[in-house]
């Protein structure tokens, strides 16, 4: 059950630990991750808890084998169904972001599982203190709002599993949402984030001439990045499960990007799935 980049981890890390905590009791379950996805948790977390994998049983490796439930990525996790069966084994996919499962268990029992290290929290004080500065807002009522955009490979990802989405958003989106954080608070400064820089430099210039905006702060470090949208008060998101993570620690009001598709359980729809669950969360285009 490991694949992706990092946004990809957390969900599936995420999505293992919810079903665990709801369903031990009842099941008896015994949990491990692989190797490589606790060394990534591991990097961005002061502790993960689940055990990594030392060695499979023979049965758990087979794809076809009787013992081995794997439970498909665009599948609803279905507990009765799934545990009261005869197999030994049971196997998230690659990519699982069973949403619906960390949603339910509730995202502040995650939250006290995953805490970042303590180094990337002072980091992103200190930078939110120092953006505070550069724009001569030194008072504490500051509202810091994350956006963040998912392009790069991410249109041809849509274009190969999708047969019609909605087009993916550009500035006319983010001045929207950016206009609602305006008219709500006083002192708002927003924080882009995106590593994709065709459409930065086709957008940049009618987001700029608006708001109170940073882009890119820390130079397209992943985790920094990821730490620093988690630690603003609210986020403007588009899909994908990076930013979706970002928002979700963020916990304030969220707003996803409407790409028109139909709920799956795959990276371009649970921000959307969460939208229909968590009550600040809206959806829009």
């Amino acid at each position: 059950m490991y694949g992706g980049g990092l946004g990809n981890n957390i969900w599936e890390y995420m999505s293992l630990f919810a079903i665990l905590h709801t369903y031990e009791t009842e099941f008896n379950l015994v949990p491990h991750i692989p190797q490589k996805l606790k060394e990534s948790m591991s990097n961005l977390f002061e502790m993960t808890n689940i055990l990594e994998i030392p060695e499979l049983p023979p049965y758990c490796l087979k794809d076809n084998s009787p013992n081995l439930h794997l439970v498909q990525l665009n599948e609803t996790f279905n507990a009765s169904r799934i545990f009261n069966s005869d197999k030994l084994c049971v196997v998230l996919a690659p990519y699982s972001a069973k949403y619906e499962n960390v949603i339910e268990y509730g995202f502040d029992n995650i939250k006290d599982e995953l805490r970042f290290h303590q180094e990337y929290i002072d980091y992103s004080y200190v930078t939110l203190q120092s953006i505070k500065k550069e724009f001569n807002m030194d008072q504490n009522n500051v509202t810091f709002v994350g956006m963040h955009y998912r392009g790069t490979d991410y249109w041809y990802f849509l274009k190969q599993n999708y047969n019609s989405f909605n087009d993916p958003p550009n500035y006319v989106y983010y001045l929207k949402a950016m206009d609602y954080f305006k008219n709500k608070f006083q002192n708002v400064i927003f924080i882009l984030i995106t590593i994709d820089f065709k459409w930065l430099q086709e957008n940049h210039p009618f987001l700029q001439n608006q708001s109170n905006l940073i882009i890119n702060p820390n130079n397209n470090d992943a985790i920094r990045d990821l730490i620093l949208l988690s630690y603003c008060n609210h986020s403007i998101i588009s899909y994908g499960t990076y930013g979706t993570s970002a928002a979700l620690f963020s916990g304030g009001i969220t707003f996803v990007y409407d790409l028109g598709l139909a709920l799956d359980h795959r990276g371009p729809t649970i921000a959307a799935g969460i939208s229909n669950i968590l009550p600040q969360w809206y959806l829009i285009k």
